[in-house]
């Protein structure tokens, strides 16, 4: 299927969600289920090696999130995914708290956070990441936008910049500062 179709797909099977429920939903999965899936891969590498849950399984939390939710608002399939990788993100945060809480401290994870590439190894760590980014999104929504579609869904520098019409000198420009911004937000003294 190429992919105008199926984003002209996805588009009507979204305006259907409200009127045709679950049934809209299992026609819309299988439509988006690779790109989820592509999603779903650059998340856990971004996140750590103890993971439990692989791909399939945070596409598959994701449905069933989806499907607990009363009115999805959703106008593309570009918007779709995006929250796609918002929820994925929230179920992997849930996820390392879960764990963190149940071993306290020795629950080892892959974060490490350094000013290049925004790796992070423990869930600690994550969850640090993840309150460090909701700080930034209080000091620039934009800057927020693009550490979220760059480093937790994982689109490229160009895609950033069509996904928020802005050019690809602002958003590597907006990188830069988003991340050092985090960088020292994350080795600050305590």
């Amino acid at each position: 299927m190429n992919s105008s179709t199926t984003n002209t797909d996805v588009t009507s099977l979204l305006h259907q969600l409200e009127d045709e429920g679950t049934k809209a939903y299992n026609k819309l999965f299988p439509l988006i289920y690779n790109e989820l899936k592509d999603i779903a891969s650059v998340q856990i590498a971004s996140e750590r090696n103890d993971l439990t849950l692989n791909r399939t399984d945070l596409v598959h939390e994701v449905y069933m999130k989806w499907l607990q939710q009363e009115d999805l608002e959703c106008n593309s399939k570009k918007h779709l995914m995006r929250l796609a990788s918002k929820a994925m993100h929230q179920i992997l945060v849930d996820y390392a708290r879960k764990k963190l809480a149940s071993k306290r401290g020795s629950g080892a994870v892959k974060i490490e956070l350094d000013e290049e590439t925004l790796d992070v190894k423990e869930a600690k760590e994550f969850l640090e990441l993840d309150h460090a980014c909701k700080e930034l999104r209080m000091i620039d929504e934009r800057m927020y936008d693009i550490v979220e579609l760059k480093y937790f869904s994982g689109l490229s520098v160009c895609q950033v910049a069509e996904t928020l019409d802005i050019s690809t000198s602002t958003v590597n420009r907006e990188w830069k500062k988003a991340k050092t911004l985090l960088y020292m937000k994350l080795n600050k003294e305590e």
